[in-house]
């Protein structure tokens, strides 16, 4: 309920990441963009205190800070007004299930619609008089001797650094796990390796005295060695 006052408020709201890969002029609905909201913003009670923490991130700043004030506004009236939002989410059940076997002229109806007209017009006034207001210290509905205290200690303000993607941290960590897997793949692959590569495998692996090595016969120099001899041979007997 919230995140819609919030929506209707701020008049739409399209997060970054849906904005990306998208056709020019197709908009979201507006269940998508309440959705939206509702994974942007946090909300944190300080411990040992009655203080509630809000927090929203975004792209630009500045509608970042503008969605955390116009929640708290949001949220005033929906504790002040909670009954009402309440009910009229009851009338509006009983009209669509009388709907289904009355007319829209029937009596019934049209106290059901008259009520949520009545619930509309209390909700209406109190967000304009939350939402007009700078900072609303608290909300007072007499109809039903109702008191929402709710004093706002500290105004969102935009951040002047992003919090995301953490640069430095990453780059640590990056450098971190890099180093940790090379040395754990290096070690890894030298424990499974069981080929003989030098005169101390041998006597390690055989444990036999090793006498004497083989140097690796490469047959491609092997050939280019052979076709040097020949050629010098051949040079040998053009001069003679």
């Amino acid at each position: 309920s919230i995140a819609n006052m919030v929506y209707d408020e701020l008049g739409s709201y399209e997060p970054w990441s849906s904005l990306r890969g998208r056709k020019p002029g197709k908009i979201q609905a507006k269940e998508g963009s309440v959705e939206a909201l509702l994974k942007v913003v946090s909300i944190k009670p300080v411990r040992m205190t009655q203080i509630i923490e809000i927090n929203a991130e975004d792209v630009d700043p500045n509608l970042a800070s503008k969605i955390v004030n116009t929640w708290v506004k949001a949220y005033i009236v929906f504790s002040s007004l909670d009954q009402f939002i309440q009910r009229k989410s009851e009338l509006e059940a009983d009209l669509e299930q009388n709907l289904k076997y009355i007319k829209e002229k029937h009596p019934v109806i049209q106290g059901l619609r008259s009520e949520i007209e009545t619930i509309d017009a209390k909700i209406s006034g109190q967000k304009q008089q939350v939402f007009s207001s700078k900072n609303p210290a608290f909300t007072f509905v007499k109809e039903d001797q109702q008191i929402t205290n709710v004093k706002i200690l500290d105004s969102g303000r935009p951040a002047k650094t992003p919090v995301r993607p953490r640069l430095l941290l990453n780059l640590a960590l990056a450098l971190f796990i890099g180093a940790f897997c090379g040395i754990g793949v290096a070690f890894l692959l030298e424990s499974i390796d069981q080929s003989i590569k030098l005169q101390t495998d041998i006597e390690a692996s055989l444990h036999l005295p090793c006498l004497a090595t083989v140097p690796l016969y490469h047959q491609e120099k092997g050939k280019e060695i052979l076709s040097m001899l020949v050629s010098s041979k051949d040079t040998h007997s053009m001069l003679a």
